[in-house]
């Protein structure tokens, strides 16, 4: 496949299932649950031992660093139904376990969300070029070496194979007038925020949402989301979801989460 063509079906992946579809295809990845688990909480922020939240859902996810950059960070989560029954999803709101830590947080939204995904795809692909190329170098340093020991062998190697805001408490606000105005969907179908949405039974559903963080005067790690939702079968529930996985470093917050290592 070429590169172009790795950018194009990552792009409709990003609207017809989810953003992590993208994330996985690039890092070889085939699981559906993410990495990290989230456990429910009770009002009082008391975390349950039981992963299973009263609706029976079981919820994981994970950073998708690949598609990570200094100001943003894009996450996926699963929502696995392990039950015979469907889970309908009316009402998302999300947070970060304070009000501090919500003020930093930006949620992009309409053709920003476009505009992210296009330049991030469009990074990606310089970067992966420039891989390529450093790659290209090595291999015709060893092969020019080789040359000059009479390596028989050089003549048959072959070419390097290329691979391939708004603030959060605005949200509800903005979704009303959006119903009202008529105007097309403040998120695609696959974002977390994009509710109502179906859990087949047996089965599972991917989102995602990606986060902005830019304001300097507010340099706390982000670590961990609060799923707070509704459905039609266990009523309101509530999660905390820890989404960095430790040892995998991430360009986004980098300078507040990883202080030892420098910012890109």
């Amino acid at each position: 496949m070429t590169r172009l063509a790795s950018q194009e079906a990552c792009k409709r992946s990003l609207y017809r299932l989810a953003l992590a579809a993208c994330a996985a295809s690039i890092v070889g990845c085939a699981t559906v649950a993410a990495s990290n688990d989230a456990l429910p909480i009770d009002e009082t922020g008391k975390r349950s031992d039981n992963r299973h939240t009263k609706s029976g859902l079981l919820v994981t996810g994970e950073e998708l660093d690949v598609l990570a950059s200094r100001y943003f960070g894009a996450i996926r989560i699963t929502f696995e139904n392990p039950s015979s029954r469907w889970v309908n999803v009316r009402t998302m709101r999300i947070g970060f376990g304070s009000e501090e830590l919500n003020k930093g947080v930006l949620l992009p939204w309409g053709s920003q969300v476009d505009s992210w995904m296009q330049a991030t795809l469009r990074r990606n692909a310089v970067r992966q070029a420039n891989v390529d190329a450093a790659l290209t170098v090595v291999a015709l340093a060893g092969t020019a070496t080789r040359a000059a020991a009479g390596d028989s062998t050089a003549g048959d190697i072959g070419a390097v194979a290329a691979g391939g805001a708004v603030a959060i408490s605005a949200i509800d606000g903005l979704n009303t007038q959006a119903r009202l105005a008529n105007s097309p969907p403040l998120f695609p179908d696959s974002h977390l925020l994009a509710v109502p949405f179906a859990i087949p039974p047996g089965l599972f559903a991917d989102k995602w949402v990606l986060l902005q963080t830019s304001d300097p005067s507010r340099p706390a790690c982000h670590r961990a989301i609060v799923l707070d939702y509704e459905t039609d079968v266990g009523g309101r529930e509530r999660v905390v979801l820890p989404f960095r996985t430790p040892g995998e470093p991430s360009e986004w917050q980098s300078g507040a989460c990883h202080p030892s290592r420098k910012s890109k």
